[in-house]
């Protein structure tokens, strides 16, 4: 991914964000470390962690979903209400095709991550990360970059990294 590629994936985030919500969202280089890390440093900076949760525990939460379900995910996460029924940053037709084109500029190779499953395109359940009573994550990683989502179901603001 060329740096106009990295300014791409950045200017699709600030869109969603701008609008707010409880969406929270870190953008960082791709090193040696595991997707849960920077799940793990998102939280911690958030203040979402819930007592001394580490990035190992994170990583058990974690699954591979598969492919197809993944745009699935991320879309009812910033586009739909949670159980609380807190605002959504984004309807679904603001949302589906800036992460259409998020999926684009990361590529066919990158892998994703998620404590959600989905079912028939909705979210079914999922295993809590966060000390918030809901938290839906969806980590999608190629050789570049890692971006990590988040959305609770009780928080005041969104955040970028």
């Amino acid at each position: 991914m060329d740096d106009g590629s990295c300014a791409e994936l950045r200017r699709i985030l600030r869109s969603l964000m701008a609008a707010g919500g409880d969406v929270y969202v870190r953008v960082a280089e791709t090193g040696d470390r595991h997707p849960s890390e920077y799940l793990h440093a998102l939280l911690a900076r958030e203040g979402l962690l819930a007592g001394e949760t580490g990035a190992a525990e994170l990583r058990a939460r974690l699954r591979t979903p598969p492919h197809e379900d993944v745009l699935a995910a991320l879309t009812e996460i910033v586009a739909e209400d949670d159980a609380f029924g807190t605002p959504s940053p984004w309807c679904r037709a603001q949302a589906q095709p800036a992460l259409e084109r998020l999926f684009s500029v990361m590529g066919p190779e990158a892998r994703w991550w998620s404590n959600v499953r989905v079912d028939d395109g909705r979210i079914d359940g999922w295993e809590p990360v966060t000390s918030r009573a809901v938290d839906h994550v969806v980590i999608g990683r190629n050789d570049e970059t890692t971006v990590v989502f988040v959305r609770t179901g009780a928080a005041e603001r969104a955040a970028l990294a």
